[in-house]
């Protein structure tokens, strides 16, 4: 997905336009079955900020519009994960050494630019996620009035959920990983 998004130049089966199954061959031809596990390091790390969206969720939701309580939630947890979603950007993108750890990244990272590096596409993460989770659970919560809450239809509310959210922040998605790719010096703030 990174490689698509970013629209890289380069040999066969990169650059703008070019297929997910043009890309997957051309990485497992020219790189190694590991490069699809580049940036696991940070994904990982990501977790404990949706484990605090998902736990804020229900008490905010008591008290509060499920709108707002996404709102909430999620600005909290896209500030947590910020750093390590660039990271991750970063370390999947062609020539991004997906190969270095974690820590040499952040170092990097950090050393070139301090701690507004780290956050580089803060706030085009803020535009394509808090949509995205607003969406996702105003979706989620009127198909379990539509469906009821059995284990099943809560499955299928959040497929659905998911699935239509997604799909209206890939433009927001394409933008943040662009920003993150580049290293792109814009306002901590400024899209």
């Amino acid at each position: 997905k990174t490689r698509l998004q970013a629209g890289s130049h380069g040999p066969a089966g990169r650059g703008p336009g070019a297929s997910a199954l043009r890309v997957t061959m051309h990485l497992l031809r020219t790189e190694s079955l590991l490069v699809f596990y580049a940036g696991i390091g940070p994904a990982l790390l990501m977790a404990p900020a949706a484990m605090v969206q998902y736990a804020l969720m229900d008490p905010l939701r008591e008290i509060m519009p499920v709108g707002l309580a996404a709102l909430i939630a999620g600005a909290l947890d896209i500030t947590i994960k910020c750093p390590f979603d660039r990271l991750k950007t970063q370390m999947q993108a062609p020539g991004g050494g997906g190969e270095t750890s974690v820590t040499t990244h952040f170092a990097r990272v950090y050393r070139a630019r301090g701690v507004a590096g780290l956050y580089t596409g803060f706030a085009a993460t803020l535009v394509r996620d808090l949509p995205y989770l607003v969406i996702k659970w105003q979706v989620y919560t009127t198909m379990q009035l539509v469906l009821g809450q059995t284990h099943s239809a809560n499955l299928l509310s959040g497929a659905v959920a998911g699935a239509v959210a997604a799909t209206l922040v890939t433009p927001a998605d394409v933008i943040k990983t662009r920003l993150q790719v580049t290293g792109a010096k814009v306002p901590l703030v400024a899209v």
